[in-house]
């Protein structure tokens, strides 16, 4: 059906890491305490912004969670997709180092990756503290 094209790559990646977003996001929503959405509305909140100002606020801390699981997950779909169908990228270096025996190669292209993932996720942080400064991040 998709074969091994980048059309086959884009999905397995998409489908790897939509989903933690969306099911923290969901989350996030179902969660939010009714005292808030309460009080809102005693201060006259319309529908739109309960969910602009109350549901969205407390939700962005979750749709982050998701967005830093996505990322890992997202990362494995694009090395599996470049395994399985790549002709090029870092998981097709993975395939074809392994195959020819290069354990050096091996291990600095899963460096490689190791260093992407971190600072994707430091990105992250930072990006949560831009948009939701109002949640105590420890350490960045």
């Amino acid at each position: 059906m998709l074969g091994f094209t980048m059309k086959m790559q884009i999905t397995i990646i998409v489908l790897s890491a939509v989903f933690p977003i969306i099911i923290n996001a969901w989350a996030g929503v179902k969660t939010t305490e009714k005292s808030l959405l309460a009080a809102a509305k005693v201060f006259g909140a319309n529908k739109r912004d309960l969910y602009l100002k109350v549901v969205l606020s407390y939700t962005l801390p979750f749709i982050i969670s998701g967005i830093r699981q996505g990322i890992g997950r997202g990362l494995v779909g694009v090395v599996i997709a470049e395994i399985f169908g790549g002709s090029n990228g870092l998981g097709y270096l993975i395939s074809r180092s392994a195959d020819t025996f290069d354990s050096e190669l091996v291990h600095a292209v899963l460096l490689l990756l190791a260093v992407i993932s971190l600072s994707l996720i430091k990105i992250t942080r930072v990006l949560e503290v831009h948009v939701a400064p109002w949640r105590q991040i420890n350490k960045l």
